[in-house]
């Protein structure tokens, strides 16, 4: 009997315009949940390898110290 090899999902480059979209949709999220935070999304050049973005995000809390 023979087995079929499973198919092994493998990184992608992403585009510029796949970048763009991916960052725009996760800042608009933070931004909805963390408000008074203002937000960085940096999405790396390629995939992981299951195919998912790789993505980190800084949130960043603005707080006025004395007067």
């Amino acid at each position: 009997m023979r087995t079929l090899p499973l198919a092994v999902p493998s990184r992608r480059k992403l585009t510029a315009a796949d970048k763009q979209k991916i960052s725009e949709e996760i800042a608009a999220k933070e931004r909805v949940v963390h408000p008074d935070e203002r937000v960085r999304v940096h999405v790396e050049d390629e995939t992981d390898d299951q195919g998912k973005p790789i993505v980190k995000t800084v949130r960043i809390l603005e707080k006025e110290i004395g007067s």
